[in-house]
């Protein structure tokens, strides 16, 4: 399962998960994440605690 398909599987869009994130970053970090493009760790990390998946899980999703 990549980031895409487990944020849709959670019924989340960009912009909810976006929403969901402590420090909600720039609208187009999402998409980047998505398509395995460089975020920030703290993004990474906040990303991975709001999927409610290990921040190790994350990264093999963007692999």
């Amino acid at each position: 399962m990549n980031l895409r398909e487990l944020r849709r599987s959670q019924g989340l869009t960009q912009i909810a998960l976006r929403k969901n994130l402590n420090s909600p970053p720039h609208r187009n970090t999402i998409s980047r994440a998505e398509a395995g493009k460089n975020i920030s760790i703290l993004t990474a990390f906040e990303l991975a605690d709001a999927l409610d998946v290990e921040i190790k899980e994350l990264f093999e999703m963007v692999e």
